[in-house]
């Protein structure tokens, strides 16, 4: 019997919504599962939701004005309910479970649209002070499950946060961009930057990026 077999056995999923069995090795019941607000219809530069598929492909009025420096966002979910909780779970409240589930539903949202992969995935870094704080960095533990499903390789060490933004914990929108290093040079022609509900590909050659804070 396979480890995973073993595990599932011992410890079977069960729904971090509504505490049901899982379903094909999700901590999510296929009830909660289709129930997630997926984002289906979207920019496709930015990946800011669509109110209806008439518009699927096309750029949003943001990006047609000013393209931003990353050639693709993927967000596999909306941030509705019940999302927020998840990313509060994975963020704030140490739940490896959490973590993973968010980590598996971005890998199978992206092998589902079939767009091509990138070579390498970046987390997103943590400022040293809030590390310390939190004791992890949600965007690595997501990316290492994205990595394994995907067969990417990780390379957590290539840039670094420099400033270190408040928490997103109660504000009604994204707050401002924080600026972090992205060594320059050809070593990986496509770079993928994982935050907890989505994904950017984006061309490493720039030296700076202006990214959403954590």
């Amino acid at each position: 019997m396979p480890p995973s077999s073993i595990l599932d056995t011992l410890f079977p999923p069960t729904c971090l919504l509504c505490g049901a069995p899982g379903s094909r090795d999700l901590d999510l019941c296929d009830g909660c599962v289709e129930g997630l607000p997926w984002n289906r219809h979207c920019c496709a530069r930015c990946a800011l939701p669509f109110d209806g598929a008439e518009l699927d492909g096309a750029l949003c009025g943001a990006c047609q004005r000013r393209a931003p420096p990353y050639e693709r966002c993927f967000a596999a979910l909306r941030y509705e309910t019940p999302v927020p909780n998840l990313v509060g779970a994975a963020k704030f409240r140490g739940r490896m479970n959490a973590v993973r589930l968010l980590g598996q539903l971005l890998a199978r949202s992206v092998q589902a649209a079939g767009q091509p992969l990138p070579e390498v995935l970046v987390p997103v870094p943590l400022h040293r002070r809030r590390l310390a704080e939190r004791g992890y960095n949600q965007a690595l533990e997501i990316a290492r499950v994205v990595g394994r499903q995907l067969e990417l390789p990780l390379e957590p060490g290539c840039c670094d946060r420099g400033v270190a933004t408040l928490p997103r914990r109660g504000w009604t929108r994204a707050p401002g961009g924080v600026t972090f290093a992205v060594p320059s040079g050809p070593a990986h022609p496509w770079a993928c930057a994982t935050w907890p509900s989505s994904t950017t590909w984006s061309p490493p050659a720039a030296r700076w990026r202006s990214l959403p804070g954590s």
